[in-house]
């Protein structure tokens, strides 16, 4: 007897899927999710970077992406600009390796050669006092490493001059023809 009570075109327990719409292809009513509205955003961002859109224009456009409701209010924002997104951007040359001067060749060979003389002076050292004074090379060997941390830091500022100077537009400024 209860099956069919309370069930029925008006009734107020169950309502029948045939009256809501389809939202499967409907971009007018498929609602934007957090991941699309921040989709969109990002094509306005660079969209405004190329200068297709003013600061102002940017500015409304991005507050009603983030406002948007269904996938149709995004698709507005984005109608007068090309193909609604932005052509793939060139690939980006990799960051250049970090330098290091202790493998640059001249400090090698400067750590090399001055290796060579700490050995010497501790040679000389051993053979002549036979370990009864005062261990005199240090003084060499401590002259060695300020040598050889002053071959690295004009090593490292000669690698940054050369990047800088790749980094340099080659075009002249505006008036000088060569």
């Amino acid at each position: 007897m209860g099956d069919g009570a309370g069930r029925g075109a008006g009734g107020a327990g169950t309502r029948d899927h045939r009256e809501v719409p389809q939202a499967q292809g409907d971009r007018r009513i498929l609602r934007a999710s957090d991941a699309d509205r921040d989709e969109t955003v990002e094509l306005l961002r660079r969209h405004g970077g190329e200068g297709r859109l003013t600061l102002d224009e940017l500015r409304e456009r991005i507050e009603a992406a983030l406002e948007a409701k269904t996938l149709d209010d995004l698709d507005r924002l984005l109608t007068d600009l090309p193909n609604g997104h932005v052509l793939p951007q060139a690939p980006q040359a990799p960051p250049p390796a970090p330098f290091r001067p202790w493998r640059s060749p001249s400090v090698v060979a400067s750590a090399m050669r001055l290796a060579v003389l700490d050995v010497f002076a501790s040679a000389v050292w051993a053979v002549t006092s036979a370990g009864h004074s005062a261990f005199w090379p240090i003084w060499v060997i401590l002259y060695s490493l300020v040598r050889l941390a002053q071959r690295c830091v004009r090593s490292y500022e000669r690698e940054q001059r050369a990047r800088r100077r790749a980094a340099r537009p080659t075009t002249p400024p505006p008036g000088i023809t060569r």
